[in-house]
């Protein structure tokens, strides 16, 4: 499978959410397949796994992207550059047009949440804003 037959097939799988409301249901039939590596782990493990940080649920499709982009890597070198920013927009297009945002602009990837938090903070005029956090955020948010 290449790296754009997975695109696709997530996008296409995406797609058919259509634009009602998420709920447990639709995201059990439509996404859960996304992730049936992961979640068969769980089944077994008997747990449930909450982590929304960089070590999150991997889609099944993770390891064929990761062995594309290193392939491509080790074939092209600074050569690859092209294909990854282009890769980083069309996921950006991808976001934007999951969240029904105008401007894929507006997505800006970023490697961690905590980064994402630091960059918007500092982009606030005020000298100390005030964060409101849940109890048991992952550690780096606090930063």
């Amino acid at each position: 499978m290449h790296l754009n037959d997975v695109e696709l097939s997530i996008e296409h799988i995406v797609s058919r959410l259509g634009d009602e409301p998420l709920t447990e249901a639709r995201v059990v039939k439509h996404l859960h397949p996304l992730f049936s590596r992961v979640l068969s782990r769980n089944q077994q493990a008997d747990e449930i796994y909450l982590a929304n940080h960089s070590l999150g649920r991997p889609l099944d499709w993770t390891s064929h992207v990761i062995h594309t982009a290193l392939d491509g890597w080790y074939s092209e070198l600074d050569g690859v550059w092209p294909y990854w920013i282009d890769a980083r927009d069309r996921y950006r297009a991808q976001i934007a047009r999951l969240m029904h945002w105008p401007d894929d602009h507006a997505v800006v990837p970023k490697t961690s949440a905590a980064q994402g938090l630091r960059a918007v903070l500092n982009a606030l005029p005020m000298p100390c804003p005030n964060v409101l956090s849940t109890r048991c955020e992952f550690d780096s948010i606090d930063f």
